[in-house]
């Protein structure tokens, strides 16, 4: 009688861990930053999926703009399918080309550690051990997973090439004009200004001191230092409440000057501001707290990467009252000053029609 006896020898492939991917791209990018003087990040247009419509933020932006793409789209595998059946087009993915992961947000239910009580950390195993937690009350937390692979437009054969939005140089201001000033009359933000040098936020006072305009080399170099530290201002306890108690060279501190940096390049990305790392006269310094502060935690640009992306969104929302109150008291105004041109008209007729009559 026959029969298959033969044992399964193949090893389980292993799970590709995309968390510890990502930081050690990040870390490599960083190493170039120092070595070559080679800027970390380059996108100046932030990625979405043209599909979906979705707008890439936080993780997904770091993860999708590293790699130094012009284009900023961004497809899965379906979506090329789906748009090549809508089109007509003949589009593959090019030979050899490898795609970006990307993540998203899901709560899940874990029971509290026997001791500390502390939970999971983003992107760790979720199984509990062994008697861990048994009879425990269950809590529910948001953590981030892998969700898919994507690629970019320019790996994409037959596609047609990406039309950059135009926006002069004037228009790029007008809009970091209108975040910086929303930051101020609606987030209550102190601005300063002084002919030392030095940019920095002072969480006590909660106040913004920026050099003088004219002692940048460029607008673009002073709204990216403006940018920055009103990023650090979003952490304030009356607003998003981050820990900014962190001494120059610690941990902490190095995380707070990655959220104020990444606040900064992606509010660039979204209102078309040129990225230039070296904005910060001690970019160097931080660079390298950064890169110890990854080599130890592969959770660390995740965690960043996620409160900068918080900070854009309380900054934009600002922005948002503060023209939406402006426009509204602009077009009363408009109304009142034609009330007013009309009763002046009618004032000077009933005048001269006196003059008339005598």
């Amino acid at each position: 009688m026959a029969y298959n006896n033969k044992k399964k020898t193949s090893e389980p492939k292993e799970r590709k861990d995309h968390f510890q991917e990502l930081t050690d791209d990040i870390i490599k990018r960083l190493e170039d930053d120092i070595k070559y003087e080679k800027p970390w990040f380059v996108c100046n247009e932030a990625p979405f999926n043209p599909v979906t419509g979705t707008r890439y933020r936080g993780a997904n932006f770091i993860s999708l703009a590293k790699n130094g793409f012009d284009d900023p789209r961004f497809y899965t595998f379906n979506n090329i399918k789906t748009l090549a059946e809508e089109t007509g087009q003949k589009l593959h993915v090019r030979k050899g080309e490898h795609g970006s992961p990307v993540f998203k947000a899901v709560q899940i239910e874990v029971k509290p550690r026997a001791g500390d009580g502390e939970l999971v950390e983003i992107g760790s195993p979720l199984e509990p051990k062994e008697g861990e937690g048994q009879g425990s009350e269950k809590a529910k937390i948001w953590v981030l997973a892998y969700s898919g692979t994507v690629f970019n437009g320019s790996q994409i054969e037959g596609l047609e090439p990406y039309q950059f939005r135009e926006r002069p140089a004037f228009q790029q201001q007008e809009e970091a004009e209108k975040v910086i000033e929303a930051m101020r009359v609606k987030g209550g933000v102190d601005l300063r200004f002084h002919s030392n040098g030095q940019a920095y936020y002072q969480p006590g006072p909660d106040r913004v001191v920026l050099p003088e305009r004219e002692l940048f080399k460029n607008d673009a170099l002073f709204y990216r230092t403006a940018l920055h530290e009103f990023g650090h201002s979003t952490g304030h306890p009356s607003r998003l409440n981050r820990d900014q108690t962190g001494q120059f060279g610690s941990e902490k501190y190095a995380r707070e000057e990655l959220v104020a940096e990444l606040s900064s390049y992606f509010m660039g990305a979204e209102l078309g501001l040129p990225y230039d790392g070296k904005t910060h006269e001690n970019h160097a310094a931080y660079v390298k707290s950064w890169l110890a502060a990854l080599k130890n935690d592969k959770s660390f640009i995740i965690k960043a990467s996620q409160a900068a992306a918080k900070s854009v969104d309380y900054q934009l929302a600002k922005r948002d009252e503060y023209v939406l109150e402006r426009d509204q008291a602009n077009k009363i105004e408009k109304v009142c000053a034609n009330m007013l041109s009309k009763l002046g008209t009618h004032g000077k007729q009933s005048s001269n029609e006196v003059s008339l009559e005598r």
